[in-house]
This record gives C-alpha cells, sequence and structure tokens, in this order.
C-alpha cells in the first residue's frame, strides 16, 4: 500500500494572488502623477468643487483605463479613494504655502 501526499496550492484559487503586478504599478504611478498634476492646477485657487469635479472626470477615465488593464474591482476603488486623499493633502499643502 503505498500513500500518496498531493500538495494543494491554497492561492491558486485566488484572484488577487494571480495579479498581473506591471498593470497594478502602471495604475498606481498614472494615479499619483494625476492627483499632483490635478492639485498643481488648482494650486491658485482653492474651490474645492471644481477639484472634484476634475478629480471625477479624471477617475471616470481612470476606471475604463484600469478595467481595460484588467485590474480587480476592489484595487480600482482602493487606488481612486487613496488618489483622493493625495490630491485633497496636494491641494491643502498649496493653498496654505500662500
Amino acid at each position: 500500500m503505498s500513500v500518496v501526499a498531493v500538495a494543494v496550492d491554497p492561492l491558486a484559487k485566488n484572484g488577487l494572488a494571480n495579479l498581473n503586478t506591471t498593470s497594478l504599478v502602471l495604475a498606481s504611478l498614472v494615479m499619483l502623477m494625476a492627483c499632483y498634476i490635478i492639485a498643481f492646477r488648482h494650486r491658485k485657487h482653492y474651490d474645492a468643487k471644481e477639484l472634484l469635479r476634475e478629480f471625477g472626470w479624471f477617475s471616470l477615465f481612470f476606471t475604463v483605463g484600469a478595467l481595460v488593464l484588467q485590474l480587480k474591482i476592489i484595487l480600482i476603488i482602493g487606488l481612486l479613494l487613496a488618489g483622493l486623499i493625495v490630491t485633497a493633502l496636494r491641494s491643502n499643502h498649496y493653498f496654505y504655502q500662500r
């Protein structure tokens, strides 16, 4: 009688474990650059409504691009929230710098 040990990979069925990290890094860099650009464009006049409107339009195009890169929805939402925080902090930096 022989015993055969079968190794089961617990991460084989996990979608985040099989993620293409190149697309995640690319999306993160695009998000970071866009946040800095949006905050820099609104540095002279601090109007949160215009800043959020521009970030909203960017978010729409970013979501479509990230879906084309086959990123998971939860990662797109996380990147958008992180981008919103970075944009708010950078915009606040420019506002109090005057």
